[in-house]
């Protein structure tokens, strides 16, 4: 019967019809329904439904459908009913691979190909990001895309062609004269810097070689250049080394970048580095010999950078091929910096000189035994043209260089060999013994203890012969050296093994005075319970208590005060009492001594009448000055033992004490004793 209606009463019907897919079953029933309806049933989709019907042919990529809502009036920018990603028709068949069905949609009136709601990517982004490459050159051609378009993380089309790998897509974008590959994303990072992170050679190459990439063009702190090498895609590198300008920039580039090359494992591109350096220079005239001096630098911290990191394949290129030249120190100190004992092994296995030194005559056992390194040590002693005894310019061997540093292990290993030179003496002349003795032992300065360790190799040197009362040019001994700023247990093993703490120098000091000139408390501390000289004086009149004064040692003066109040009524240093050289120093230090005397009984102090001093001192003061800093030592002065700053003008004689006399300029203008002759010529130095 439903046959037999009339068309217009059967529109009715269907109208009548409140579900979409009951109307859809309705038309479907037989041909003349279907033709009657079909029409009907497109327009209703569009009207009420979202064109949901443009949609589904969008996706599935029907091309028909897609036509006929298209032509019963759907709305070719609609989107989906209630899908949260917001996505237009034309993104369903750009990303779906629909090439036909794009084309359909592209070409209507009205259509937008680039504004996605809720920050979608664009039907261009779509087809470029799945790598569509033929329907991203239809977008493109229809020119109503922006190649440029981002989403909501900033992404443009070639971003996504390029981080999915698409590479026929990436060629086409690169193609467009309009695409703007320096647009960030929404985190700064541009197109080239998502193809190296990605490490993908064939998308960055393509990027190079169709977008004309400057080969030295900065992406945050790396040149294109230096990614390149740093990812190690040889092929990109001589990509880019083609580009006429980085030819013409060929030294800037093979100092920074062979270093580079050399901690990677791809020597191919160490060779094209060197390769581009030899083209550039023989395209110059006048600049050739200094291209070599650029290629030797370059070699020499490329030789440094493999070794140090434990490239052996580097390290053996560059010393088979003979590019290294007179580069074998470099090897050697850069594998014990790196402690690369294979490195090491595989220098010695190819004949390089284990008794090469750097520009400061240190070889690479002094190195490694200053820094601990037992196994390079081990290593480097096996081979038999070592010498052990090699002294860099201030005198000291690896034997000194490992005691000064508290290694016992270094140490037990070379007094274990036969040859080895235990009496030598370094420009100061101190000894191996001094050398263990100034090491800190770490017991105050935080970390590993080592006090213990010290102690077993004073132990093994007294075994050896070794005097505990050696002096070095200024007359010294181990014990005057552990009270500067060495370990207390140490300084306790001495005092117990000489049985005195009161042993002199040249000028008459004992420890104490340089336990005092330095502020090593706990050393003070501890030489005053075994000392039998209290008031001790050295040959220039010094005194321990003015010495800590004088250095802005609060804490050490009211040591002194509290063992004996008398040192408050002294007069010494230029006939100055204490309270004129708290002031030159600073008020705060001042104002501790005043405490300090306060706190005494002694009706002497009570009616000392101090502020002539005081102001006198303020008035001589040149900047308050605080107590020294044993990280900026700068010498003291031979005379008062005044701590200099770093920027204080001295004056130096070359010739008393070995070489370290030192005076400080008030001394110099109060015309104070000079040195041992005055005939001496002193230097001023800065």
């Amino acid at each position: 019967m439903l046959l037999t209606l009339p068309t217009e009463l059967l529109l009715r019907v269907a109208a009548g019809v409140d579900h979409e897919h009951d109307l859809n079953s309705l038309t479907r029933v037989c041909r003349s329904t279907h033709h009657i309806l079909s029409n009907y049933l497109y327009r209703r989709n569009a009207r009420e439904s979202g064109s949901s019907a443009l949609l589904w042919a969008s996706y599935c990529g029907q091309i028909e459908t897609a036509r006929k809502s298209l032509d019963a009036g759907a709305d070719i920018n609609a989107l989906i009913p209630g899908d949260s990603a917001l996505i237009p028709p034309l993104s369903l068949p750009a990303a779906q691979g629909h090439k036909d069905v794009v084309d359909l949609l592209i070409a209507v009136d009205g259509i937008d190909a680039d504004t996605t709601p809720g920050g979608s990517p664009s039907a261009l982004t779509y087809a470029a990001a799945n790598g569509h490459a033929a329907i991203v050159q239809s977008i493109l051609d229809s020119r109503k895309a922006n190649v440029d378009a981002h989403d909501r993380y900033g992404r443009t089309a070639l971003m996504e062609a390029t981080m999915n790998g698409s590479i026929g897509a990436l060629q086409v974008l690169l193609s467009c004269a309009e695409i703007d590959l320096w647009q960030p994303d929404g985190s700064g990072n541009t197109v080239l810097q998502h193809a190296m992170a990605l490490r993908d050679p064939v998308v960055s190459r393509a990027l190079v070689k169709y977008g004309k990439i400057d080969p030295d063009l900065r992406i945050h702190d790396e040149t294109v250049l230096q990614m390149a090498v740093h990812y190690g895609d040889d092929i990109l590198v001589a990509i880019l080394l083609e580009n006429p300008k980085a030819r013409s920039n060929a030294r800037a580039n093979l100092l920074i970048l062979l270093p580079l090359a050399a901690r990677g494992s791809n020597m191919k591109i160490f060779e094209l580095l060197l390769q581009s350096h030899s083209d550039a220079k023989a395209t110059i005239d006048d600049g050739a010999a200094l291209l070599d001096d650029d290629r030797r630098a370059a070699i020499a911290l490329a030789a440094e950078a493999a070794a140090s990191c434990g490239n052996v394949k580097a390290v053996h290129y560059m010393v088979e091929s003979g590019i290294t030249e007179n580069a074998d120190h470099i090897l050697l100190l850069a594998a014990a910096e790196g402690g690369q004992l294979e490195v090491l092994q595989l220098l010695i296995t190819l004949g390089i000189d284990v008794n090469a030194r750097d520009r400061n005559g240190v070889t690479v056992l002094a190195y490694a035994a200053h820094r601990g390194q037992s196994g390079i040590v081990q290593a480097v002693l096996n081979h038999t043209e070592t010498d052990p005894n090699i002294e860099d310019k201030r005198g000291r061997t690896p034997l000194f260089m490992a005691a000064i540093a508290g290694h016992a292990e270094v140490v037990e290993l070379l007094l274990d060999v036969d040859n080895i030179n235990l009496h030598t003496k370094d420009h100061k002349g101190l000894t191996v013994f001094h050398a263990v003795c100034s090491h800190p032992g770490l017991c105050t300065y935080g970390g590993v203890c080592k006090c213990q360790e010290l102690v077993r190799i004073l132990d093994r040197l007294l075994a050896l012969g070794f005097d505990p009362l050696t002096t070095d040019s200024m007359g010294c001994t181990p014990l005057h050296v552990a009270a500067q700023g060495g370990c207390v247990t140490v300084l306790q093993y001495l005092a117990d093994k000489l049985g005195t703490v009161d042993v002199r120098d040249s000028h008459g000091r004992t420890p104490r005075m340089y336990a005092a000139m330095y502020g090593n408390a706990a050393a003070l501390l501890l030489l005053a319970r075994r000392t039998r000289i209290e008031y001790l004086e050295d040959n220039f009149g010094n005194t321990p208590f003015f010495v800590a004064l004088r250095n802005g040692y609060a804490g050490l003066a009211g040591h002194f005060v509290k063992r004996s109040p008398a040192w408050l009524l002294q007069r010494r240093c230029r006939g100055r009492g204490p309270f004129y050289w708290a002031a030159r120093i600073s008020d705060d230090l001042v104002r501790s001594l005043q405490q300090i005397g306060e706190r005494t009984k002694r009706s002497k102090f009570a009616s000392l009448d101090v502020e002539p001093d005081i102001r006198q001192g303020e008035q001589d003061r040149v900047g308050e000055r605080q107590p020294w800093d044993h990280a900026a030592n700068a010498g003291w002065c031979t005379i008062c033992m005044w701590l200099f700053s770093a920027e204080e003008q001295k004056y130096h004689c070359e010739e008393c004490d070995g070489g370290t006399f030192l005076m400080c300029s008030e001394c110099f203008e109060h015309g104070q004793q000079r040195c041992a002759d005055e005939a001496h010529q002193l230097k001023v130095q800065q």
